[in-house]
């Protein structure tokens, strides 16, 4: 049985590329953006899935998760959105419950 796992480079390529897309749209809506970097993934995991290649893609969506996540700090209103639940402002934590 031959083994297969993306070669790190391509996969620091791909990322590099995505880094410098979600720069570009940082002044984007928040729903394109999204949009656009699940079929991103959607398309690298289709390419890349094969046996024995899940650490790989396990590393690939941690990278770009953190990049959305730093992306999605830069918008704190869509944030709100997206989670649900509005920031206190002495302490910057999240309620457990959405305030009515």
């Amino acid at each position: 049985m031959v083994l297969r796992k993306t070669i790190g480079k391509r996969m620091a390529a791909k990322l590099k590329k995505i880094r410098q897309q979600l720069r570009a749209r940082l002044h984007a809506r928040t729903t394109d953006t999204t949009e656009w970097l699940q079929s991103v993934v959607r398309g690298y995991f289709r390419y890349h899935a094969i046996p024995y290649n899940e650490e790989r893609l396990k590393a690939f969506r941690h990278e770009v998760l953190h990049m959305w996540w730093w992306q999605l700090r830069r918008h704190p209103l869509d944030v709100e959105q997206i989670l649900g639940a509005p920031r206190e402002p002495a302490t910057g934590r999240r309620d457990s419950a959405p305030v009515p």
